[in-house]
């Protein structure tokens, strides 16, 4: 019950600001109307699907592996749009044979290099220059680049035996074919065709001796830092093309002397060119095949060629007499697709964009709670028996319906506005409200930190931007994890934010132990029957609260309420009467659960204020020293609220309404709002509060401070007439509102008890007498009558037509003696 009339007290405070409700909800789908707006103006375009010829490796012969190497330099100048010969099994597409008088046109028969670009290379490679031949065009530039190890590079291998010596010959197979086909180019007399002059000079710069054995790692290790320009620090060209280590099956080194049926070998080259092997697949997927330059470094690096080389060699060491296989591998068609740049843009900036879209929110919901902490209004309603469990749950409805609409909105307008129109729609909702549903938890979190609203606002959507830079550091996530983990994030956040507004309430509020949770009080509530025939309403015991401030040194302490011992009892109302600053707000702050003491303790009802805070706010009523009203909520909402808050029968309800109004003089005001009021209409509307719900325990702080006359005498017409079956407490300053309205009266003085009881009492025990004044200029008269009544009465002062006489208590019954008539 108490969360429904928290959830109506926020919906009608929604209702009266329409405007600030609408843009809650639809700044969200602000950034991404905009996405939608670019998304329409963009057209897409479909590219085709991509086939690929076979690579020959070295295996397949020395001349169709170096036409795929020249003429695969660029795969995608390779894409076909329809199937290709080598797609199909047994087939290759116008592989060269063995022979070396083959057309040297079909070297370039695949439409794999311009004409242009066959000459430029072959003018820097007549001109032995290597710098030329990088500068010559950007093709020759990036064959160089691509190709220098495998053109001058060397291969060192380690150990080297008799098994490995022989697997190296049979590996270096290839190269020796290459020299035959260079000594034939050689020999050919008739004029050579600009590929095969390119042909000649090219395998005229190749470095035919590559591979160097090493039987001492040491010198292994000195080698690879000479031909990788490491030694000395001297600057060179770097010429290490790869390091081949052998091992038996356990992994150990081969020795010299030993044969190995089983050989694993390592093949290791600079991380510059091959790639990266951190992760299988890449981080982020984007269409397209892996055609580019770029994504075919095994290829380019040679990685893949030795390896076939060494396979080959082993093989045929293993089994002489076998004869091995030519290998081509051929790529994967690619499909036909649509390439969408907005899209993949999109996609990266998503979690930014929510992040922007719900930092408004983030900040006004900070607010809204701040501003109940500050007006302390989330105090008042706890003293009025609400539970903080209870807020929490009103403000999570509240914010996760703003939530709920929003992430709906934005679901819809991702999926049909074109953005991610191919996406299920139910898995963007997901996203988005658990992105919501964290940030619930990020507000609930930061309003713990704030007591300012103002402040709260401005921080919170600053801090709620930079919890997003994080995910910029740890972003591999799937979609599973990430769902799960933003629906965590949001419960711990919950927690954390629970735990810290119990420990530390801030500046009102008793603070709880930071074990608070294993205790079993916390968990269970303890109902005690309280009897009717009790007296005592509120007990005082020792209760002491101390203020310090400043550190160590400097540390100073102020004595607010000093072992105050004092009971108020059941159908009576007792004033506190004090000057400002006397310890009475203090007193009645410690009484509510506002502050924490420093010492002692009081029992309400028999509840112990430490222990049993959360009954003894269902049993009392509050009127702050300054008015704790919403703006936003008319007189009858406002005692509906409370009256609701107090558990009060809504059969009952109305009426309680309409007599409190009626009694405070505010049924003209019913349906005003709080701004409209007065000062003392506002005054009387709290202490009506208080009284609301049938509060058996009512603590009034100076209820009558800048109220009218008028209006002051209808509030203690109020208190007089509830005071039967209730305790009231009324702290003021004021004598005769003391005198007047107490039943007993409780004096206090820089925080210590000078004395309490009735009226009368006090002044038969501290008083000096009746002090009469007699309109007479006859003061010899008068002087005889008082001399007769008795010796103690005497005058105090004379004036023309005045004279003032003093009368002890005891007297007063001889008081008629002035009254007869002379």
């Amino acid at each position: 019950m108490k969360l429904g009339i928290l959830l109506w007290k926020n919906f009608t405070i929604r209702k009266r600001h329409p405007i600030r409700t609408i843009f809650e909800i639809a700044w969200p789908l602000f950034l991404y109307a905009i996405m939608v707006a670019i998304r329409k103006t963009i057209t897409l375009k479909t590219q085709p699907e991509c086939h690929y010829p076979a690579r020959a490796l070295p295996t397949a012969g020395a001349l169709p592996w170096l036409q795929s190497i020249y003429c695969n330099l660029d795969t995608s100048r390779n894409c076909a749009q329809e199937e290709v010969a080598s797609e199909i099994p047994g087939k290759l597409f116008n592989p060269p044979g063995t022979d070396s008088d083959i057309p040297c046109d079909e070297f370039c028969s695949i439409n794999c290099l311009l004409t242009k670009q066959c000459n430029n290379t072959l003018q820097a490679l007549e001109d032995g220059n290597r710098d030329l031949l990088k500068a010559s065009d950007p093709f020759a530039a990036v064959f160089y680049s691509s190709y220098k190890y495998l053109l001058s590079g060397k291969v060192l291998y380690y150990p080297s035996t008799a098994q490995t010596d022989a697997i190296i010959t049979n590996a270096n197979e290839t190269f020796l074919a290459i020299d035959e086909l260079t000594e034939q180019l050689n020999r050919q007399t008739i004029p050579p065709k600009p590929v095969q002059k390119f042909l000649g000079k090219l395998l005229g710069c190749l470095e035919l001796d590559k591979f160097q054995g090493f039987t001492n790692k040491t010198e292994l290790i000195e080698k690879e830092a000479e031909l990788s320009c490491q030694a000395n620090g001297t600057a060179c060209e770097p010429s290490l093309w790869a390091t081949i280590t052998f091992a038996d099956e356990n992994g150990e080194d081969l020795k010299p002397a030993t044969t190995s049926e089983h050989i694993i070998y390592t093949i290791r080259m600079s991380r510059d060119v091959v790639p990266s092997t951190r992760s299988v697949t890449p981080t982020y997927w984007a269409p397209n095949s892996n055609d580019g330059a770029g994504r075919m470094r095994y290829f380019d690096s040679g990685f893949i060629y030795l390896q076939n080389m060494i396979d080959d060699g082993i093989i045929r060491q293993q089994e002489p007499n076998v004869q091995t296989d030519g290998i081509y591998m051929q790529m994967f068609p690619y499909p036909c697709y649509t390439p969408d740049a907005f899209l993949d843009a999109v996609s990266g900036a998503t979690p930014l964009l929510l992040t922007l879209s719900w930092v408004f929110t983030v900040a006004i919901m900070v607010k809204n709670i701040v501003v109940e902490k500050e007006t302390r209004q989330k105090e008042l309603m706890k003293i009025m028996g609400l539970s903080g469990g209870s807020l929490w749950a009103a403000w999570f409805i509240d914010i996760f319906t703003l939530i709920l609409i929003s992430s709906t909105s934005l679901t819809f307008m991702m999926k049909f506005g074109g953005i991610y129109q191919y996406s299920d729609g139910f898995i963007i909702f997901l996203y988005i409200f658990s992105f919501g549903c964290s940030s619930i938890g990020i507000i609930f979190l930061l309003s713990t930190f704030f007591s300012t609203a103002s402040i709260s606002a401005a921080v919170a959507g600053i801090v709620f931007f930079l919890l997003y830079l994080p995910y910029n550091i740890v972003s591999i996530f799937r979609y599973q994890i990430c769902i799960l983990f933003m629906f965590a994030d949001g419960i711990i956040y919950f927690i954390i934010a629970w735990y810290i507004d119990n420990v530390f309430p801030g500046k009102y509020g008793i603070p709880r132990p930071f074990y608070f949770f294993l205790q079993p009080s916390f968990w269970t509530v303890k109902q005690e029957e309280v009897s009717e025939k009790l007296l005592a309403g509120v007990e005082i015991q020792d209760l002491g609260k101390t203020y310090s401030s400043g550190m160590f040194c400097t540390k100073k302490e102020k004595v607010a309420v000093d072992r105050l011992s004092l009971n108020f009892y059941e159908s009576q109302i007792t004033s506190f009467l004090g000057h400002n600053g006397a310890g009475k707000t203090t007193t009645m702050s410690m009484l509510t659960g506002l502050y924490p003491p420093t010492s002692g303790t009081a029992k309400i009802m028999k509840h112990d204020i430490h222990d049993e805070m959360d009954q003894i706010r269902t049993i009392i009523g509050f009127c702050p020293q300054h008015n704790v009203l919403w703006d936003d909520l008319t007189c009858t909402e406002h005692v509906y609220f409370f009256s609701k808050l107090k558990g009060y029968p809504d059969e009952q309800i109305d009426s309680e309404i309409a007599n409190l109004l009626k009694r405070t003089g505010l049924t003209m005001k019913a349906k005003n709002l709080v701004p409209s009021l007065s000062g003392g209409m506002k005054r009387k509307l709290s202490v009506a509060l208080a009284f609301c719900g049938g509060s058996k325990v009512v603590m009034l702080d100076e209820p009558t401070a800048g109220v009218d006359p008028y209006a002051r005498r209808g509030i203690w017409d109020l208190l007089l007439s509830y005071k039967k079956g209730k305790t009231v407490i009324l702290s003021t300053h004021h004598m005769d509102e003391a005198e007047i309205l107490g039943d007993r009266i409780a004096v206090i003085s820089d925080g210590q008890l000078q004395c309490v009881g009735s009226s009368l009492w006090m002044k038969r025990t501290f008083g000096k007498g009746y002090l009469i004044s007699v309109n007479t200029s006859d003061r010899k008269m008068i002087s005889d009558i008082v001399s007769k009544i008795a010796s103690d009465v005497t005058v105090e002062s004379t004036k023309p037509n005045e004279v003032s006489i003093r009368i002890p208590y005891d007297a007063a019954r001889r008081y008629e003696e002035l009254r007869s008539p002379r």
